[in-house]
């Protein structure tokens, strides 16, 4: 069974995602050809012999349908600011891949065979991994189970007695989607041994960027915005036509349970967001994935309209 794809076009055709940034810097998408090849045989390598394999495989073609992997991308976006050649960059991008596709499979219906079994070896196995690149990536990834775990019950409790409906739904956010794609850009910064400050920067940035993408796409599917894009598809890494998301399982739109105060308000806070997030590295040098970054946010600037 070809759980992985060996090759890492699928990011690079005319449908993907570095591709719709439109970059036009053809060694810098060189190198992260290069590098996304590398992390996906890692990655095939790492899910070899795990338990329920056709589960993880259906997670996995969410995981990398219309230009996906953009945990995986982003990590290798946050190594450029360091030294992206160092040990262990690869498997740092595979650490965000194996929680990604633990989220995904929590998507999966219950009633799948084995599909225990595969939910708690995946986090299992990106913890080991993380183990095996220090102690400040252990406990970056431990923030981030933690957080996504707390995410999941804040979801299913809804908002507490006199609580803002708004404030809530984005707390939640800020536990899944924005909680794994700072832990992605900081992770693959920290690996690199990019300076501390570019680290927390990084972490900023992509929680920011998170909560705009999970805004966006809530919107649609609350019926506030037009139907979700393959950009939005692609980060939350579902097919058309499902739910399956970064997020707890079966997640429902929160923001089509909140009202239309709270779906307008989230709308106009969702261009804060990504000014939060290109604010966030605007410090950082100018090279070509701090160019990406802020291309990504203006995509989903673009997309959201």
């Amino acid at each position: 069974m070809n759980l992985v794809q060996t090759r890492a076009d699928f990011v690079y055709d005319e449908t993907g995602l570095l591709r719709q940034l439109d970059l036009r810097a053809p060694e810098f998408e060189s190198r992260m050809r290069e590098a996304m090849g590398a992390a996906e045989k890692c990655l095939r390598d790492c899910l070899d012999g795990m338990p329920d394999a056709d589960a993880v495989e259906r997670a996995d073609r969410l995981a990398r349908r219309d230009g996906g992997r953009l945990p995986m991308m982003l990590t290798l976006l946050g190594a450029e600011f360091g030294e992206p050649w160092r040990e262990g960059v690869t498997r740092a991008a595979v650490v965000t891949e194996l929680v990604h596709l633990s989220l995904l499979l929590s998507a999966t219906p219950v009633r799948d065979t084995g599909r225990g079994a595969a939910a708690d070896w995946l986090p299992a196995r990106s913890a080991q991994l993380a183990a095996g690149l220090g102690p400040d990536a252990l406990r970056l990834n431990a923030r981030t189970a933690g957080r996504l775990a707390a995410a999941q019950l804040r979801t299913l409790t809804g908002p507490a007695p006199g609580e803002d409906a708004l404030t809530h739904y984005v707390e939640a956010t800020a536990g899944d989607t924005a909680a794994l794609l700072g832990m992605a850009l900081g992770l693959g910064a920290l690996q690199a041994a990019a300076p501390e400050p570019y680290v927390r920067s990084l972490i900023r940035c992509g929680e920011h960027l998170g909560v705009a993408l999970r805004i966006a796409d809530d919107l649609c599917a609350a019926g506030a915005r037009r139907t979700g894009t393959r950009m939005r598809r692609a980060v939350r890494g579902r097919a058309p036509g499902t739910r399956g998301s970064v997020g707890p399982a079966r997640r429902p739109a929160l923001l089509a349970r909140t009202g239309g105060t709270a779906a307008r308000r989230a709308e106009q806070s969702l261009h804060r967001w990504l000014d939060e997030a290109r604010a966030a590295v605007g410090s950082l040098p100018s090279l070509p994935a701090r160019r990406a970054v802020y291309a990504l946010c203006d995509t989903v600037a673009a997309r959201a309209n």
